[in-house]
């Protein structure tokens, strides 16, 4: 997790204080994404069980607006953690996020 630390991917893992963790990129030290998320692939090639590199993983595509990765990361963290009421939560956000989405591209679609 040294690596992950120096940029701040703790941050936005689930906290016992937290329902949902921080959204976007505002969750990185000086909205490095693309190190936060290469150092993140770094991790998760090096222990894919880890359900703190999958929760970055999941704000990182969240962030950069792929919601079906972010979904499918946290769900593999789910898998390793699934007492995890908070990630429980995020989860749950992003399928109400997803299904918002598909609604408006429906609406859009119709008018």
């Amino acid at each position: 997790m040294v690596l992950l630390n120096s940029l701040c991917i703790d941050s936005i893992k689930p906290s016992p204080t937290s329902s949902v963790p921080a959204e976007g990129s505002k969750g990185f030290a000086n909205g490095k994404l693309k190190e936060a998320k290469d150092y993140a692939q770094q991790a998760f090639s090096l222990k894919q069980d880890y359900a703190d590199v999958l929760i970055a993983l999941s704000q990182i595509a969240k962030a950069e607006n792929n919601n079906a990765d972010a979904l499918s990361y946290a769900k593999m963290a789910f898998t390793i953690s699934p007492q995890d009421q908070n990630l429980a939560q995020y989860i749950d956000s992003l399928k109400n996020s997803s299904s918002i989405i598909k609604d408006d591209s429906v609406k859009d679609k119709n008018n």
